[in-house]
């Protein structure tokens, strides 16, 4: 899965994702990313350095440092993954 590296036009896409965060104290809204595929779910790694997403049945991790996506699971079929909880000592 690959983000955009510049927005397209809506028009020319059936899904929009847009992944950010908002502070909760400013309400400042931080555009991460933006994807051609419909992404769900995402939650925070323990350590605070990615997210986790479902998209397409797969689990991916968005590194907020780099902006860069790996897929976590080797799920062949799709739709396999609709929610996910992370362990006590941060493994998924």
């Amino acid at each position: 899965m690959k983000t955009l590296k510049e927005p397209r036009k809506a028009e020319g896409r059936n899904v929009i994702s847009i992944l950010n965060t908002v502070d909760v104290y400013s309400g400042e809204c931080r555009v991460l990313a933006e994807f051609d595929d419909l992404i769900e779910a995402p939650n925070w790694t323990r350590d605070g350095k990615h997210l986790v997403y479902n998209s397409l049945g797969r689990l991916y991790t968005f590194n907020l440092e780099t902006g860069k996506v790996h897929p976590l699971n080797p799920v062949t079929s799709t739709n396999a993954i609709t929610t996910m909880c992370f362990h006590p000592i941060n493994r998924i």
